[in-house]
């Protein structure tokens, strides 16, 4: 199981500083654990030096951690040679999750202001302590899962 999940990945600049681009949707699987995605760079000059191509946004599941490999990963020139970019592998160390169940506002006590944390969060996007302390732990805060919380207080 990975303690994280990627959710989004977003083209940044590097290409776009010298020509007009084209960027693939990723496409994301958290069960397998691996993201694909393209980026081309199209016009009479490329780009050099050194930057960053995307960003990648990971959710933390759990405590734990969890490695970042480059796989298979293929970098062209305009006239369509591939050519060597160095890549780090890495790891990303999630803190733990571990929660009471409900308790939205991380006080120890489930009562009626987690059940407002948790509107709050549904409602404007307000931060919660941790959407891991939801029913069943699933990692999300739904509406049903504020009324299992009233139910229960």
């Amino acid at each position: 199981m990975h303690s994280i999940e990627a959710i989004n990945v977003t083209e940044e600049n590097f290409l776009k500083q010298n020509c007009t681009t084209s960027y693939s949707t990723s496409i994301i699987n958290n069960t397998i654990g691996k993201i694909k995605f393209a980026d081309t760079c199209t016009g009479e000059t490329g780009v050099n030096g050194s930057g960053v191509l995307c960003n990648i946004t990971f959710k933390a599941k759990s405590g734990g951690s969890s490695a970042l490999n480059f796989d298979s990963v293929k970098v062209l020139d305009s006239e369509l040679h591939q050519f060597y970019v160095a890549f780090t592998n890495g790891k990303v160390t999630a803190g733990s999750t571990n929660c009471t169940e409900f308790d939205l506002d991380n006080d120890t006590k489930i009562d009626i202001f987690d059940a407002v944390a948790g509107l709050e969060h549904l409602s404007c996007g307000k931060t919660i302590y941790n959407e891991g302390c939801s029913v069943s732990n699933h990692n999300t805060i739904e509406l049903k899962d504020i009324f299992k919380l009233i139910e229960k207080i």
